[in-house]
């Protein structure tokens, strides 16, 4: 006799004249997985479920929020190099735009200003916070202490926030609306992704207080009205110390855009004088700050 007997309907039912020994050894043995074909046939034999199911593949399997997590942690290493191909596919965009815009030192300028949003979104965000948690780490995450004050109380992720309007100024600098209208979704993707590893590396850490943090907190736009006085002082020397390099990717992205824009406009190199000015000054403050932090302890701060 088998423990299923099927009825004329062809379901199947649980054979009570078995002894209840002859079953457990036979469902202790099914995997536990929920969506496994053995817990299927666990539930017809306790009598749950009332039809069997389609025979599924037990093995390995890999849950879509996992499989973003492991596409977020691979991003995460790599998300250096974006920037670069964003201006890649920006110039791509000036050089194959069909009706070039003119050159317009207030377009210019506003492209400039929105990358500056996104620029001051990250220094206010590392100007309050402790080593070891913000900042621009490449090849792993870190989190020494979960913030929830300041910047993240109006969102969890600041500093990318930051970063969208950083590179949104590049971007609309192209003067191309397909551009930009794909520029959106597609850094939200990208994005998305390292969040969700973040999140997920967070969790193992700080658990019940992350989980209460992320209920009132958005992810990615920020809520005002959330607002919670920073636990540390602003730190001027820790923002100098640690955003020189997005400083001077600003205005090396837009020169490099505008030198694209004035071949494609007259046929040779060359940039508008204000830009090459800007760059020049660009330059000097990135190799002071670099050298100050380098090769001395003048941006130091304990704690930070």
């Amino acid at each position: 006799m088998l423990p299923c007997d099927r009825l004329s309907d062809g379901r199947l039912t649980r054979n009570t004249d078995l002894p209840e020994e002859v079953l457990r050894p036979r469902v202790a043995k099914l995997p536990a997985h929920p969506n496994s074909c053995a817990a299927t046939t666990a539930g017809i034999i306790d009598g749950t479920s009332s039809a069997i199911s389609s025979p599924v593949r037990a093995g390995p399997r890999m849950l879509i929020v996992e499989d973003i997590e492991r596409q977020g942690r691979w991003l995460f290493r790599w998300r250096g190099y974006l920037p670069v191909l964003i201006l890649a596919v920006s110039a791509l965009a000036i050089a194959t735009s069909a009706a070039q815009r003119q050159d317009s030192l207030r377009w210019d300028v506003a492209c400039l200003l929105v990358s500056s949003i996104g620029l001051l979104i990250r220094a206010i965000t590392i100007g309050h916070t402790p080593a070891g948690t913000s900042g621009r780490t490449a090849k792993r995450q870190i989190a020494q202490a979960l913030n929830t004050t300041g910047m993240y109380s109006l969102v969890r992720h600041p500093l990318y926030l930051g970063n969208f309007f950083l590179m949104l100024g590049v971007v609309l600098f192209a003067g191309s609306l397909w551009l930009t209208l794909l520029y959106v979704p597609s850094f939200w993707l990208y994005y998305e992704r390292i969040m969700a590893a973040e999140e997920a590396f967070l969790e193992a850490s700080f658990g019940a207080a992350l989980a209460a943090w992320s209920v009132a907190t958005p992810a990615f736009i920020p809520r005002f009205s959330g607002w919670v006085r920073p636990a540390l002082g602003f730190s001027l020397k820790n923002v100098l110390r640690r955003e020189y390099n997005g400083f001077f990717a600003i205005f090396a992205s837009m020169f490099l855009l505008d030198v694209t824009r004035q071949w494609v406009a007259f046929g040779r190199l060359q940039a508008d004088a204000r830009w090459i000015a800007l760059l020049g000054a660009a330059m000097l403050v990135w190799a002071t700050l670099r050298s100050l932090k380098r090769y001395t302890s003048l941006l130091r701060v304990k704690g930070r």
